[in-house]
C-alpha cells in the first residue's frame, strides 16, 4: 500500500464512504501507507462504527478494551462489542462472553458469558470454544462436565488454538472427558 491509496481512501472517507472509513482506520492501524496512527485509526473507526458497520464497531471495542487510541474504557468495550455481536460479528460475541466472564464493563454473569461464547463457538470461534471448554471444566455457567469441556477444547485444538490443545491433553492425561 502507498501514500495515494490512503489519500484516495481519506477522500472517500470524508465523503462518508463506510467501507472506506474502516478501510482507512486498518491502515493507520497497521501503519499502510505512511506511519501507524491509533488516534486516527479510533477516530476512523468510530465514524464507521457510528455508522453500523459490525467489523468497525468489532474493532471500536478492541481499542477501548486494550487503550489504544484512546483512553481504556471498558464499560465502552462492551456497548460497541455488543452492538456488533447483536449483528453477528463471531469475534465480537466472543470477546463480549468473555467481558461478562471477567465482569469487565459489567457485571460478572456467567449466564450471558456462555450465551455469548456459544453464538460464536457455534459458528467455529476457536476462542470461545476453549473458554467453553473451562466454563464446563469448572462449572462456571454451565453444569461441570469433562466431556462437554474436553468436546469445545477439541474443536478449538484441531484449529491449532494451543490453550485448548494444552488443556484437552491434560483432561486425556487424567483420564477425564
Amino acid at each position: 500500500m502507498n501514500k495515494d491509496v490512503r489519500h484516495d481512501l481519506l477522500r472517500q472517507a470524508c465523503a462518508g464512504s463506510v467501507t472506506a472509513q474502516y478501510n482507512l482506520a486498518v491502515m493507520y492501524t497497521q501503519g499502510l501507507g505512511g506511519a501507524a496512527d491509533d488516534v486516527q485509526a479510533f477516530a476512523w473507526f468510530r465514524k464507521a462504527a457510528e455508522q453500523g458497520y459490525d467489523m468497525a464497531q468489532y474493532n471500536l471495542g478492541a481499542m477501548y478494551a486494550e487503550g489504544r487510541g484512546t483512553a481504556r474504557d471498558d464499560s465502552l468495550a462492551v456497548e460497541w462489542y455488543h452492538r456488533a455481536a447483536a449483528q453477528g460479528h463471531v469475534m465480537a460475541q466472543c470477546s463480549l462472553g468473555v467481558m461478562y466472564i471477567n465482569g469487565l464493563g459489567v457485571a460478572q454473569d456467567m449466564i450471558q458469558a456462555v450465551q455469548w461464547l456459544y453464538r460464536a463457538a457455534e459458528r467455529g470461534c476457536a476462542e470461545a470454544q476453549y473458554n467453553l471448554g473451562l466454563m464446563h471444566a469448572d462449572g462456571r455457567g454451565v453444569a461441570r462436565s469433562d466431556a462437554k469441556a474436553a468436546e469445545w477444547f477439541k474443536k478449538a485444538a484441531e484449529q491449532d488454538y494451543d490453550k485448548a490443545q494444552c488443556n484437552l491433553g491434560m483432561l486425556y492425561a487424567e483420564g477425564r472427558g
